[in-house]
Order: structure tokens, then C-alpha cells, then sequence
């Protein structure tokens, strides 16, 4: 007759020992430092929100001046590259010594402070000569 030799039984590992918890040293907490908010910033361009919205003269605000011509079609190639970066341009008349020019100018800022800090922060995309004017 065959035999049956009984299922090996698994015996259960002994038990590990756990390290002893080290008491957790408390760090006095700082107060914090309030951060400033950024700008809003669109997803498709990265730049803020103001230099890529057109400006609308019944909101008024500011805006920045990056350059003038002495008609609307140089100001439109002055334009160019600040429309092939993101930036929403637009355009004005103003007078000045004497002579109509046609100002190009990019976003719109609720603020003269808010428009110049953004030259500051942003001066790779504006020439040296740029500058703020209310919106009319």
C-alpha cells in the first residue's frame, strides 16, 4: 500500500522586533511670509494675463508704448514682432511736437504702477525706450 505523507505545514515567521519610536523634536514654526501674488499668467503664451488682452479704452488703466510711426502701416511692422511673442497690440494717435504718430501699444494694466512694474519684470521684450500711458 502506498503511504500518505501529511502537507507540509508552513510555520509563521517569528516576529520582528520594531525599533524604538524616537521621540519627535518640535521645530518652532515661522511665521509666514506673506508672498506677493504674480500676475495671472495664460497657459498657451506663459506671459500675463494683461499683455495678452487687447485694450479696451472703456476700462481705462494703462498700457505700455514700445514705439510710433509716422503712419498706421509702419506702426503695423513696428507691431510684428511683439504680436509674434503673444503680446496683444494696439494702436493709437496722439500728438506730439507738432506731428500725429501712431502709437503702438501693448496690454492693458489696471494701474501706471502695475504697467510699469511690468516693463521691470518683462524688459526682454520691450526695447529700452518703452514707457506708460493712460488709457483714453
Amino acid at each position: 500500500p502506498s503511504e500518505t505523507k501529511p502537507a507540509a505545514v508552513e510555520k509563521p515567521a517569528p516576529p520582528v522586533a520594531k525599533p524604538a519610536e524616537k521621540p519627535v523634536e518640535k521645530v518652532a514654526e515661522k511665521p509666514a511670509t506673506p508672498v506677493p501674488p504674480k500676475p495671472a499668467v495664460t497657459s498657451a503664451t506663459g506671459l500675463p494675463a494683461e499683455l495678452t488682452v487687447p485694450v479696451e479704452s472703456s476700462k481705462g488703466g494703462s498700457c505700455i508704448v514700445v514705439g510710433s510711426g509716422e503712419s498706421r502701416k509702419e506702426s503695423e511692422m513696428i507691431a510684428t514682432p511683439y504680436i509674434a511673442k503673444g503680446l496683444a497690440v494696439s494702436f493709437a494717435t496722439a500728438e506730439v511736437g507738432g506731428s500725429t504718430r501712431h502709437r503702438v501699444r501693448v496690454g492693458q494694466f489696471a494701474s501706471t504702477a502695475a504697467a510699469s512694474k511690468a516693463i521691470k519684470e518683462y524688459a526682454s521684450l520691450f526695447p529700452k525706450g518703452a514707457f506708460v500711458v493712460r488709457v483714453k
